[in-house]
């Protein structure tokens, strides 16, 4: 079994039926050639006071490639640099200080890979 830097967290129990939950915690991932951003939930998880993302982690290949601390009125998204083309999967996470830790992950195809 592979051993991964990151704890254990909280992801999408049917993604074809996303719960409200999910649909605000879960981080959106899109990667581009050398940066990949990171956008907390398909619907923009809330930045108040009292409920806010405390950070976005991005883990490529299972090596943390970098952490972004936020506080409450910033938007709940970071970029990461990540040479895409060689990155074959990428897992992203956040922590909600209500709602704990959550993540999403995407598999790259390779450019040395063939359909």
């Amino acid at each position: 079994m592979e051993e991964n830097n990151y704890e254990e967290a909280q992801t999408y129990q049917d993604s074809n039926n996303p719960s409200e939950l999910e649909l605000k915690h879960i981080p959106i991932i899109e990667a581009d050639t050398n940066c990949v951003k990171v956008t907390v939930g398909e619907e923009k998880h809330i930045m108040e006071a009292n409920h806010w993302i405390q950070y976005i982690e991005l883990f490529a290949d299972g090596e943390s490639v970098g952490r972004v601390d936020l506080s409450p009125g910033e938007e709940p998204e970071a970029e990461f640099d990540v040479d895409v083309p060689n990155t074959k999967k990428l897992v992203a996470q956040e922590l909600c200080n209500i709602h704990g830790l959550w993540e999403n992950e995407i598999n790259l195809k390779s450019k040395n890979e063939k359909n």
